[in-house]
């Protein structure tokens, strides 16, 4: 009996429910996979258990999620639609799929109980993938992390290496902020998480992990980090779904770093906004509803 193991609980049938039960299983439930990435983070479980069709963030999603921060907790994902199996699956941290039913005869009980603890058994031999972060610091940051400053710390997001260094420049050129940059949104998280910054300007379009998935992580994960979005993307439906996001503050077009002082204007009004709704903004992340994630079409997950 595996008794003692711990399981985070995401919308089980009645069935699954009683397997645990029967197997003395420490289930913590989850409210939903938001909440079961912030559990997951705290509290290092043995399994997570979830349905996919979940709302705002769905079980595959909150598997991916895991995997890209490095939280090697196995997955079995359940759904009433086999045809999600091979996407679950999909997923290195996902061990079992499990498909649901709408009724359950006694055989189809125990044929369920059989299957989960096959689940757990194979899990067991199996090791879930080391993914190594893709970031570094350069060693103007490494001075300004080690040293005393009571400058804003800003960190700048763009795969464009051109367009990053016009932004750097233009900002450095204030003598007014400790600067970091990334080449991506996977490192910007990364880095992120290490320098707490006051402010992150960032691209919405990028490989690895784009701006906007990555503000919805930050979220999810509960860091209210205030982001501006510096794109040449000028549509108001992309900049609607934008402003939804928890934590973004705004919205440049690229054509504003013609004028370096009115770009510097724009941040420093940015840097004024984000200080003002700091307590709202946490207050926001704190409660962890699924409608600040902001549901977009470019939400990769």
């Amino acid at each position: 009996m595996p008794g003692g193991k711990n399981i985070i609980v995401v919308k089980p049938t009645k069935e699954l429910q009683e397997v645990l039960y029967s197997l003395n299983y420490k289930s913590m439930p989850a409210n939903d996979c938001i909440d079961a990435i912030r559990k997951a983070i705290r509290f290092n479980p043995d399994l997570i258990l979830s349905d996919i069709d979940v709302p705002n963030l769905n079980g595959v999603s909150m598997a991916r999620i895991l995997g890209m921060l490095q939280i090697n907790v196995p997955i079995i994902l359940t759904s009433f639609v086999r045809k999600f199996r091979e996407q679950a699956l999909d997923n290195d941290n996902v061990i079992g799929f499990i498909p649901n039913a709408t009724t359950y005869s006694e055989d189809e009980k125990a044929k369920l109980k059989r299957v989960f603890e096959a689940i757990i058994n194979d899990g067991h031999e199996r090791k879930l993938p080391e993914t190594a972060y893709r970031y570094r610091f350069r060693q103007h940051e490494w001075a300004n992390l080690l040293g005393i400053s009571r400058r804003k710390k800003i960190l700048v997001i763009e795969d464009n290496p051109s367009m990053k260094t016009l932004v750097m420049r233009r900002l450095d050129a204030s003598g007014n902020y400790d600067l970091y940059s990334a080449e991506d949104g996977l490192e910007g998280l990364c880095k992120a998480l290490l320098i707490n910054p006051d402010l992150i300007v960032t691209d919405i379009r990028m490989p690895t992990l784009d701006g906007m998935a990555m503000s919805q992580i930050f979220y999810i994960i509960n860091k209210p980090f205030p982001i501006v979005f510096l794109t040449i993307i000028d549509d108001e439906n992309s900049r609607t779904k934008a402003e939804k996001v928890a934590g973004v503050l705004g919205y440049m077009h690229k054509k504003v770093l013609k004028d370096g002082s009115g770009f510097v204007s724009e941040v420093e009004k940015y840097i004024e906004k984000a200080d003002a709704l700091k307590g709202s903004r946490e207050e926001i992340y704190q409660k962890g509803e699924g409608e600040a994630l902001g549901k977009t079409s470019e939400m990769p997950f």
